[in-house]
């Protein structure tokens, strides 16, 4: 199962690889916008990913760990476990690169508060990623493009009435 959901997971932070990193200046206003809509829709993300619904997968969020040299914060995506009001749990799904003594795989708990995006993916198309649909504006042609792969035309899935 855990294979499953890696190989899922790989496929929703596609083109956000280690190696893909991309650095962006503090207090970038796109960015934070989308930084505080994700939050902001953090309850709707809860509510989908707990709803049983068979067709989603890829539950993550994105967290800030502080660097190393403590000048900065390194965002990486983090495979949801469990969650409640205060905390989510699960483990990072890249290798980070300013972070001593946080890999890949490992298990994090972390306070719901440093949680910056969110994203699943259903039917082919990944909701949430507004930091990344932040970064497209920005990013060159080939690297946007791969950005907007499997996203879906929108961050939030419409509601079905």
């Amino acid at each position: 199962m855990r294979v499953l959901t890696l190989a899922v997971l790989m496929l929703a932070v596609a083109g956000c690889s280690q190696a893909d990193a991309i650095r962006t200046p503090a207090g970038q206003p796109k960015m934070e916008a989308a930084k505080k809509e994700a939050q902001a829709t953090l309850p709707r993300f809860w509510a989908k990913i707990d709803s049983g619904d068979p067709a989603i997968a890829g539950r993550l969020v994105k967290i800030g760990f502080p660097t190393s040299d403590g000048r900065g914060v390194e965002y990486l995506w983090v495979a949801v476990e469990a969650h409640n009001d205060k905390e989510v749990r699960g483990w990072v799904t890249n290798e980070p690169q300013a972070v001593s003594g946080l890999h890949e795989g490992q298990i994090v708990t972390a306070d719901i508060s440093r949680i910056v995006d969110w994203t699943y993916c259903k039917a082919g198309q990944c909701f949430g990623q507004f930091t990344t649909r932040a970064l497209i504006e920005t990013a060159d042609e080939e690297t946007a493009r791969q950005f907007r792969e499997g996203l879906a035309p929108t961050p939030l899935e419409p509601e079905v009435r």
